[in-house]
């Protein structure tokens, strides 16, 4: 015990065992493993650090999203996550992709970068909290098809195949759309008009907005912009000129 112990990698952790220690000195009684290498030079030790770090894991953006406190938004859209069954029961904590037989629809990294759209800044404000839930609780409960799902009327595998309610566009028009209702003070039961949308991939409305000529998704940003224009419309919400723009390039 006498000896010099160099840490090679995990400099950060450290840092924040101390950090810790400090406000819960009754974390000392925790263990945590560690592996000791018999100090073999200047040498060994850089090819060490340079393969520890070549083969890394990187944490996924749901899972670091699920365990990150300090960003207000993410404990706000968790919050959210977690009051909303139909959320909590859908969203994946931990992965960024999904195979196509998960039993889950979202990720907790795609839903809050859909609120992300909607609030546009870290920083919480009274209120802003309290918003997105009411937001998102309408939005779920309005759309028919969810809730059939919800209620084992529809299956998962029909809903990925023949709607574009899983689609990651989507969720991020419906996050665009958000940011209007948060930033114009519109009225929440405006969104009572998303059950009247026909959700159907052959609907041809979405065709030069979320599915090009080849019936292949679109999931760039003007294609948001443009599926959040057809529902701001169907919603009886004025568009920006930015989303007029957008329509006339459609209809052309």
């Amino acid at each position: 015990m006498g000896s010099v112990l160099l840490i090679n990698d995990g400099q950060h952790r450290k840092a924040a065992i101390e950090a810790a220690l400090i406000e819960a000195p009754e974390l000392a009684r925790e263990t945590i493993s560690i592996v000791l290498f018999k100090d073999e030079g200047l040498k060994r030790s850089q090819q060490m650090f340079a393969d520890l770090n070549k083969h890394a894991v990187k944490s996924t953006m749901s899972l670091s999203t699920l365990y990150d406190y300090r960003d207000d938004l993410a404990n706000a859209v968790k919050e959210v996550v977690f009051q909303i069954p139909f959320l909590n029961k859908y969203i994946d904590k931990e992965k960024d992709n999904l195979g196509k037989n998960s039993s889950k629809l979202f990720t907790l990294a795609n839903f809050l970068r859909a609120n992300r759209r909607i609030i546009r800044k870290n920083e919480i404000v009274d209120g802003d909290k309290d918003f997105l839930l009411a937001y998102w609780k309408e939005v779920f409960s309005q759309i028919k098809e969810w809730r059939l799902l919800d209620q084992k009327y529809l299956c998962k595998c029909t809903l990925r195949e023949e709607y574009i309610l899983t689609l990651s566009v989507t969720l991020q028009a419906l996050g665009r759309l958000g940011h209007f209702f948060y930033e114009d003070k519109i009225a929440i039961d405006k969104l009572k008009g998303l059950g009247e949308i026909d959700w159907l991939r052959a609907n041809s409305e979405w065709v030069g907005r979320a599915i090009d000529n080849q019936g292949k998704i679109i999931a760039s940003e003007e294609a948001i912009t443009k599926m959040c224009s057809l529902i701001k419309q169907k919603l009886n919400i004025a568009l920006t000129n930015e989303e007029v723009a957008k329509e006339n390039e459609v209809r052309r």
